[in-house]
């Protein structure tokens, strides 16, 4: 399993709603934040995925929403993916404030798919490479199998 913790970050006045809370809309977007850096830190750029043809659209989000965000809060972001990605790869997420309250968890299916055709693809080698020294346990778990 890989974890990555985003460094913190304060609500901004433009994240919030009406009652001063984190919109929801907006955790859809600490989202994505948590999965580029967490990708990034592994010395995996989303950028130069896609200039490889490889895309990574959402195929699914959920949201639980624990606890209310506010103005000004300091957030962190705990990115997880659960296993080695093959065709998708799962983001897991744990967001919560500078007292350490979960507020929020969540979780984003990407697919791999080729921009030139459209159609699906496995996961990137590059990618798989950066992945596997957190997956050893359940590779060599497979292969006795």
């Amino acid at each position: 399993m890989f974890t990555f913790l985003v460094p913190p970050f304060r609500v901004r006045y433009a994240d919030t709603d009406q009652m001063g809370y984190v919109y929801y809309g907006n955790y859809a977007r600490f989202y994505e934040i948590g999965r580029v850096e967490a990708l990034r830190s592994l010395g995996f750029a989303y950028k130069a995925l896609e200039a490889t043809g490889v895309l990574m659209p959402v195929y699914e989000n959920t949201s639980r929403y624990l606890k209310p965000a506010r103005y000004d809060d300091l957030l962190t972001v705990e990115v997880t993916i659960p296993e080695l990605p093959r065709a998708r790869i799962i983001f897991q997420y744990a967001i919560r404030n500078e007292a350490g309250e979960l507020l929020h968890t969540g979780q984003t299916t990407l697919v791999f798919q080729r921009a030139d055709t459209g159609r699906l693809c496995a996961a990137p080698p590059g990618l798989l490479e950066h992945l596997k020294p957190f997956f050893e346990h359940e590779i060599n778990q497979a292969a006795q199998t």
